[in-house]
């Protein structure tokens, strides 16, 4: 099985609001089995998403669920390097 796929979009007042973004479930993530990966699984994959969305509803969930500071801190690294990339590119 892969290890990505794509995040489940939800629709528009669901998505612009915190309780839809709490609301997601590890199924809906950009990273399969997520709820089952070890920490560094979930560094490797996290460092392979280019959408912000993305690492947005894994930063999310991480803070909602098992909340590992190295995950997050991850998350925010790819996401402040991506927005980098967009203004330079």
């Amino acid at each position: 099985t892969t290890l990505f796929r794509s995040a489940a979009r939800r629709n528009d007042a669901e998505a612009g609001s915190a309780s839809g973004i709490l609301a997601l479930q590890a199924d809906e993530l950009p990273i399969a089995d997520y709820d089952g990966l070890s920490v560094d699984a979930v560094l490797g994959a996290v460092r392979t998403l280019d959408d912000a969305e993305d690492l947005t509803a894994v930063e999310e969930y991480e803070r909602g669920h098992k909340n590992r500071d190295g995950v997050v801190t991850a998350v925010q690294e790819r996401t402040e390097a991506l927005a980098r990339d967009a203004a330079t590119g």
